[in-house]
């Protein structure tokens, strides 16, 4: 390599593989994530709540286990956003979210979402074209009006 243009290319020709980066030796990667039926099961519990909700114990709660399930992964789709630390609140808000109006309207089947969103250094730098729905979603893993309402229709 004889340029720091050199350089940026190689690293975007080889990224999807993952590659050292030849200026800094920092691994390069793109990386791939699918939204899964766990966040999607994650997202109805978040959209009954229509409120700031402490993920780890509101979860825990309901025998479910939201790191495991990505629900992180979900403000990469704008989803859910986190509650940012106010000066003024007396209580720590860290671990508190809440379900976005992007993440409503996909819950109540008004819109569809990217079936992958790209990663590279923790940051979305795309999605891809095919789009799914919350009962697509939750594939054969789970009900969507089992979920949402108590039982079938």
């Amino acid at each position: 390599m004889e340029t720091i243009i050199d350089a940026k290319r190689y690293l975007r020709e080889n990224w999807e593989i993952g590659v050292k980066c030849p200026c800094c030796g920092q691994r390069v990667q793109k990386y791939k994530f699918k939204f899964n039926s766990g966040m999607a099961r994650l997202l109805i519990e978040f959209r009954k709540q229509d409120d700031w909700i402490h993920v780890t114990n509101h979860f825990r709660r309901l025998g479910l286990n939201a790191h495991a399930m990505n629900y992180g992964k979900l403000k990469f789709w704008k989803l859910i956003e986190k509650q940012k630390k106010e000066p003024t609140l007396d209580k720590n808000s860290n671990g508190y979210w809440k379900i976005t109006h992007i993440g409503k309207d996909f819950v109540d089947q008004k819109v569809s979402i990217p079936t992958h969103a790209y990663f590279f250094d923790n940051k979305v730098i795309g999605y891809s074209s095919n789009e799914l729905n919350i009962t697509e979603a939750l594939g054969k893993h789970f009900s969507y009006y089992e979920l949402m309402y108590g039982g079938d229709r």
